[in-house]
């Protein structure tokens, strides 16, 4: 499937999983070869951060949302730049990966599979974006979602 991708932020009282990386870069080091990946990720469901109490009904899982942060140790100061949905918002987007249609989750549902980047074939700075993963509740697994999303 071919779902269009949105930037924007997405603070933390929209997040209802577990944070996963997948990545991470020596800025010094990495060659062109190394953009181009396919990763393990795994999150669990832990349901809306503004609810105090453990609440097992659903809540929609509507997109997934990659963002990054970069360390830089400088001779005087370390600077950080951060555009989790944790940090404080600036200028730098998110990439928001939207569901076709929203999967409803529970509390300790578990979302795993893989995420991958290549190289876009029509355009030399855009990436395709491949989310494989399926969800698990009780240890059996009631959905899987497979979509390529394209970012030129």
């Amino acid at each position: 499937a071919v779902v269009s991708t949105q930037s924007g932020h997405y603070g933390r009282g929209s997040m209802v999983t577990t944070v996963t990386g997948f990545k991470d870069y020596d800025l010094n080091l990495v060659e062109v070869e190394g953009l181009e990946f396919v990763s393990q990720i795994e999150m669990r469901v832990v349901g809306r951060e503004e609810s105090d109490e453990r609440d097992a009904s659903p809540v929609p899982l509507t997109a997934f949302t990659l963002y990054f942060t970069c360390f830089f140790d400088g001779p005087d100061r370390a600077v950080t730049l951060d555009t989790a949905p944790t940090a404080t918002h600036t200028h730098w987007q998110q990439t928001v990966l939207y569901l076709q249609e929203p999967l409803d989750v529970c509390t300790d549902d578990v979302i795993k599979g893989t995420i991958s980047f290549r190289k876009s074939p029509e355009n030399r700075r855009g990436y395709v974006i491949g989310v494989n993963v399926i969800a698990v509740r009780n240890e059996k697994t009631f959905t899987q979602i497979k979509h390529n999303y394209y970012l030129n």
